[in-house]
């Protein structure tokens, strides 16, 4: 006779509904330990957020960059009053030499600007970001520039030009010391940023670069 034959139906029947509920907590418990994560790295976005700060914040960026000096007039206590001077006497003669008008300067042509076809002067001041109207901000991923091994916030100093592209990044702080960080400075200087804006034209700015994980 073969194994299983004159069993009751309905014992079949639980035996088989307690297989499938087996396999389907066997494979549940398999899906979770292949989601656990093994271990968090940095470079992984949904952990790290990126910011700038102002320069000069720490005291080894105490140096601040040189902001165009603004030429005003006197005020009225800094202008000296000096006596006017004395009138002579005018002779008869000349009392009826006929009087010849200045020439009229040419008049600039109706609809024509003041400064039509001077270029604006380049400007290659690296402003703070306390200068700026509007700060530059990366427009794509910023990961790479956290070192792997990093614990904590990295800070970077940053050239960046009025087109966004950094022309200078410096590792300012990172923990612990001695890790190797070559690759995340690369991958600073390889960011492109939208500039800064300064009277409504994109200018150079520097800037404190601040990577670390989210809190």
């Amino acid at each position: 006779m073969a194994a299983g034959e004159g069993m009751d139906p309905k014992a079949a029947r639980r035996l088989a509904v307690a297989l499938c509920l087996s396999v389907a907590v066997h494979a549940a418990l398999l899906s979770l330990l292949e989601a656990r994560p093994t271990g968090t790295g940095p470079s992984g976005a949904s952990t790290l957020q990126a910011w700038l700060e102002r320069v000069g914040s720490d005291p080894n960026d105490a140096r601040e960059e040189n902001q165009p000096v603004l030429m005003t007039e006197p005020g009225p206590d800094q202008t000296r009053t000096e006596p006017p001077p004395p009138v002579e006497p005018v002779p008869a003669d000349s009392q009826t030499a006929p009087v010849t008008a200045p020439e009229a300067e040419a008049a600039p042509r109706p609809g024509a600007p003041a400064d039509a076809g001077m270029p604006l002067a380049a400007d290659f001041t690296y402003y703070s970001v306390a200068a700026l109207d509007t700060p530059p901000y990366p427009l794509g991923s910023t990961d790479l520039c956290y070192p792997e091994g990093a614990s904590g916030e990295v800070s970077y100093v940053l050239l960046i030009d009025e087109a966004g592209t950094v022309n200078q990044a410096s590792l300012a702080a990172v923990k612990p010391d001695g890790i190797f960080t070559a690759a995340a400075i690369e991958a600073c200087r390889a960011l492109k940023f939208a500039p800064g804006i300064k009277n409504g034209r994109a200018v150079r700015s520097r800037v404190r670069f601040v990577i670390g994980p989210s809190p």
